[in-house]
């Protein structure tokens, strides 16, 4: 196995607009963002943005909204 340096590490594939977003805003997951990463980035980001966040599904999508 070749050791190589000084590569960079890409940034994750699905950054979502959490604090882009007011209250009563949403926005419909991907197809390729799965419900349970999506869960586990709501609540990185409530806690870092002190901020509120729901997650639902709606016609076979799932969907966020800013609820505070």
């Amino acid at each position: 196995m070749k050791i190589e340096k000084n590569i960079p590490m890409p940034k994750r594939g699905y950054e979502l607009p959490f604090d882009q977003m007011e209250v009563g805003d949403s926005f419909e997951l991907s197809d390729a963002t799965s419900p349970a990463y999506a869960r586990q980035l709501i609540h990185k980001a409530q806690k870092a943005l002190g901020k509120k966040f729901s997650l639902r599904r709606i016609d076979g999508k799932h969907r966020c909204w800013r609820t505070e």
